[in-house]
């Protein structure tokens, strides 16, 4: 399938539903952290949000990643991601397969962090240039599952 025929489809699909469309649907509890992660411009924000929060309701906690990002070790993370202009794609091996990010399509994720402290190397590819930008994902014994200023720390 090629990109455009895959962006025709993902179009289709995010019109055809009567709400915003979902990729995937994960199975969460109350008790995990829920993260979304927007592309807009090149750029990714993490938006912390606290159990029960709306995609539509502000924010907990908001910020720009830059290299890098933390996630707490040995946790059950779920992984909002979105775009608000263009095709992007998103990986980190072992964590989370590639995914592309359509405008209008909300993909879910699910990962289960690892037991310690350590790091994973993830991309974030803009479509149709092919740039690619690193990103780091951290994952911290130390901090607490909803620790904010975790989410941001640099």
């Amino acid at each position: 399938m090629t990109w455009a025929s895959r962006i025709i489809f993902f179009l289709t699909m995010a019109f055809v539903s009567s709400g915003m469309a979902t990729a995937e649907e994960a199975a969460s509890t109350d008790d995990d952290l829920t993260i979304l992660l927007r592309a807009d411009k090149g750029a990714l924000t993490l938006e912390y949000r606290k159990p029960g929060q709306r995609l539509e309701d502000d924010p907990t906690v908001q910020c720009a990643v830059g290299a890098r990002f933390t996630l707490p070790a040995g946790a059950m993370v779920n992984l909002e991601l979105v775009s608000t202009d263009i095709v992007y794609s998103f990986e980190v091996p072992g964590y989370v397969e590639q995914v592309d990010l359509v405008p209008g399509l909300v993909n879910y994720r699910q990962i289960e962090t690892p037991a310690e402290t350590g790091q994973a190397d993830g991309v974030l590819q803009v479509h149709p240039d092919g740039l690619k930008k690193a990103i780091a994902v951290r994952f911290n014994k130390e901090q607490s599952a909803f620790d904010a200023r975790m989410l941001c720390a640099e």
